[in-house]
């Protein structure tokens, strides 16, 4: 599969580049992204690589996630949709037609070189990009209901947004807002589902038209309740109150360990690593599931089984940690359950140590959004089985992030590290390798690399991207390499470009 173009703009460019493209249009959301998709996408020819959703890949029988390479014949503005023509599937057992009707277009992913020349493709990557941003993280279903969209509901969203990941809002107030996110878009499919049915009356049974009406009732409950969480001023008191509520509970540290059974020499093994792991002050607890063990708002989670599955959930001011022992040969793995952006959104101060990170499913393994982040013997992994198209990134550090990370290995990803303005990054014995470009900074980032190498990039072991071209030198502002580094060929006039 080829490359598609990734996306690495902060969440404050992401809101500049929203709010200037809405202010040029009006009417609901949907009204407003058609109207800026009849303006700003009116190529057709264009590559893309296309994530089926599950219920394209359960229409059509295919394996969820699947990934196709196909191009746009078509685009329908109106209905946020493309025509494609598909060009190449993964592997011989995925079966799909020639030509694919309605792809919606935050499905795909346009791809770095294209067969033809004239597409910009890069200006549609950012559009798609944000359309795509919009609709995963901003987009209410009540939306496509209200006359007129507002400026102000993007900036409310947003701040709301970022602080959902930022730690701003604690864990046990954050999966409520999540949750509470998650129910409103399940109602309003349901109710999609039955709109159908609601436009011939005569078609409805009673059961259907009680349906109907119990559920845009609830639909507007959870819209009342949405709006305390919206308006950032009620959402600041609502919050304390919430946080007084929560510690007045919790009255001891909580560690958990996470287990999914074994034999009686495992639970011996388990046993010891805890013993010597956790403190007489914690609270000990053995679960199952990852999602039961976060709603517990543990200090420390202790991963004791080879292969877990995590929920996508915003955690700040935690230490997860694997057992490495006998039964543990390559280490516990840590996986997405579904596909998403990151395998795990931090904030505060976090820990990570002893685990593997794959990046099945998503394309980012570790977002940091804020705060600090200490990860140490930990190997970060795109196997190449991922079917996101080499799109995916190892660590991402958003401004106001200080990571330190120690005797880690980047394996395989088309970004390793991503360190945005204002983000600072050292690495102590790692190896980051067979990646497109090993790091990425930006202008007011700082990176240090000590006794670590970066091999066999495809494209650059570092690049900088400045906000000014800095001459013809190589000698990047923040960028700290010990001569006990091995980065690419050793020559870095060659490993290190400079863009603008």
């Amino acid at each position: 599969m080829p490359a598609a173009y990734p996306f690495n703009k902060s969440d404050n460019e992401i809101l500049r580049d929203l709010l200037l493209m809405f202010s040029s249009s009006q009417g609901t959301a949907k009204e407003q992204w058609s109207i800026l998709t009849e303006t700003l996408i009116n190529q057709v020819g264009w590559d893309a690589l296309w994530k089926l959703s599950k219920e394209f890949c359960k229409k059509f029988d295919e394996r969820y996630p699947c990934v196709v390479f196909v191009s746009v014949t078509s685009v329908n503005s109106e209905e946020l949709s493309a025509n494609v023509e598909v060009l190449s599937v993964p592997h011989k057992d995925v079966t799909l037609p020639e030509y694919v009707m309605d792809v919606p277009l935050i499905e795909l992913w346009p791809t770095l070189k294209q067969k033809d020349e004239c597409v910009n493709a890069e200006e549609i990557s950012e559009f798609i990009h944000l359309q795509r941003y919009f609709f995963e993280n901003l987009w209410m279903p009540w939306d496509d209901q209200e006359k007129e969209f507002s400026l102000n509901t993007i900036e409310n969203r947003m701040q709301l947004h970022i602080e959902l990941n930022n730690g701003t809002i604690p864990n046990c107030v954050a999966r409520e807002i999540i949750q509470l996110r998650e129910n409103a878009i399940n109602v309003h499919e349901k109710i999609q589902e039955l709109d159908p049915l609601c436009d011939d009356d005569d078609s409805m049974s009673p059961g259907e038209t009680l349906q109907d009406v119990e559920l845009n009732a609830r639909l507007e409950t959870l819209m009342s309740k949405w709006t305390l969480y919206e308006n950032p001023l009620i959402r600041e008191q609502y919050v304390a109150r919430a946080m007084q509520k929560w510690q007045n509970h919790k009255t001891k540290n909580n560690a958990v360990a996470l287990w999914k059974g074994g034999d009686v020499s495992s639970f011996e093994a388990v046993s010891s690593f805890l013993k010597t792991h956790v403190s007489n002050e914690f609270a000990l607890k053995f679960m199952v599931s990852f999602e039961d063990a976060l709603a517990l708002e543990p200090d420390e989670v202790f991963v004791c089984s080879d292969n877990y599955e995590v929920p996508e959930m915003p955690l700040s001011q935690i230490s997860i940690r694997g057992l490495r022992q006998r039964l543990h040969n390559n280490g516990v793995t840590l996986i997405a359950t579904d596909m998403r952006s990151c395998l795990l959104s931090l904030s505060k101060e976090c820990q990570i140590h002893d685990m593997t990170l794959h990046c099945n499913l998503v394309t980012t393994v570790v977002a940091v959004r804020a705060g600090s982040l200490h990860l140490n013997n930990c190997n970060l992994l795109d196997d190449s089985t991922n079917s996101l198209g080499h799109c995916t990134q190892g660590i991402v550090a958003c401004a106001g992030a200080r990571i330190v990370i120690e005797n880690c290995t980047f394996e395989n990803f088309y970004l390793g590290i991503v360190v945005h303005q204002g983000a600072q990054v050292q690495l102590k014995n790692c190896h980051i390798k067979r990646c497109g470009v090993g790091i990425e900074m930006y202008s007011g980032s700082e990176v240090t690399l000590q006794n670590s190498t970066i091999l066999d990039c495809s494209e650059k072991s570092i690049r900088y991207q400045a906000d000014d071209v800095i001459g013809d030198t190589n000698v990047i502002e923040g960028l700290h390499v010990s001569n006990t580094c091995k980065i690419g060929n050793g020559d870095l006039n060659n490993e290190i470009e400079i863009i603008s």
